[in-house]
């Protein structure tokens, strides 16, 4: 693959936009349970995308270099976004705030925003 180039499989806008609508609706409901499920919820399309471009998971893809800033501008937040979405999925003592939420998911917005899928 070129360098600062993607594949272009990216998902049909129309499900994917409604997928979307369903982690704002949770991100937006008072239980935490709610929004951590958002999160991870924006976590796993952020994965179907990577798979879609031909990554294995967004971990082999960001530490093998394969997917960087010339790709996606925000790559660093979303790394970070993804490691608190292992993090969360994996320790059930995990606290998230709505706040922390929110702000988790519109890393992936932006992400999604960036590569024209919203």
């Amino acid at each position: 693959m070129e360098k600062g180039s993607l594949p272009t499989k990216l998902p049909p806008k129309t499900p994917f936009q409604k997928a979307l609508e369903e982690v704002f609706k949770k991100v937006a409901l008072r239980r935490e349970a709610d929004y951590k499920q958002a999160v991870i919820q924006a976590d796993n399309l952020l994965e179907d995308i990577i798979k879609r471009l031909g990554f294995p998971n967004i971990d082999s893809a960001i530490s093998q270099k394969k997917l960087t800033k010339e790709h996606l501008s925000n790559i660093d937040e979303l790394w970070l976004a993804h490691k608190a979405k292992v993090k969360m999925a994996s320790d059930p003592n995990f606290r998230l705030t709505q706040e922390e939420a929110k702000k988790l998911v519109s890393v992936y917005e932006a992400a999604f925003k960036e590569w024209g899928i919203l």
